[in-house]
């Protein structure tokens, strides 16, 4: 199923629940006519491309994610970085973003990404515990940081460095002189 039968699903579903897209790509207005098709466009809002990121994140509570190809997952560093929780894909790229059960949810299919999603919105799972979680994931992934891993990283691939994950000492420094600037 695409994206948008994932959030047409759960705003059925759950009368609770709203959904908020931003961004505009080229399936924008094809995916505001299906909204309309279904009558939910009070419950599932496409603004477009938007300037202020953050304020559209804060409206927030979770942050859904169900896309097909993800490589890295800056919109979920964005996210967790606003203190929301995940659901996303069980993707490689994103499993090095998200902790599941921690941090959010990395869900094998819709079918439990829908489930997950339902879970917050029934209150089993309390998105503020969680978010906040997110939020001291997010931080750990400062670019000095991310830049030391692909040189250390490189270094092994190129040179024939050999490091131990997660490069331990190197990661220390890095935090120190971060933490001290």
């Amino acid at each position: 199923p695409r994206m948008l039968d994932v959030y047409i699903e759960l705003v059925r579903r759950h009368p609770r629940a709203y959904v908020l897209l931003c961004g505009a790509g080229d399936s924008l207005e094809e995916y505001r006519d299906r909204v309309a098709s279904h009558q939910l466009t009070n419950r599932i809002v496409m603004p477009g491309n938007v300037d202020d990121m953050a304020a559209h994140l804060a409206a927030m509570d979770v942050c859904l994610h169900a896309v097909e190809v993800e490589t890295f997952g800056c919109l979920l560093l964005e996210a967790m970085a606003a203190g929301l929780p995940v659901i996303a894909p069980a993707m490689d790229g994103l499993a090095e973003t998200v902790r599941h059960g921690t941090t959010g949810f990395l869900c094998a299919g819709t079918d439990e990404m829908l489930a997950r999603a339902a879970g917050f919105v029934s209150g089993v799972h309390d998105p503020r515990v969680m978010g906040l979680k997110a939020r001291a994931r997010a931080c750990t992934f400062d670019e000095r940081r991310t830049a030391l891993k692909f040189k250390l990283l490189y270094d092994e691939v190129i040179c024939g460095a050999r490091y131990s994950w997660p490069w331990p000492d190197a990661l220390a420094r890095s935090a120190r002189a971060s933490a001290s600037r």
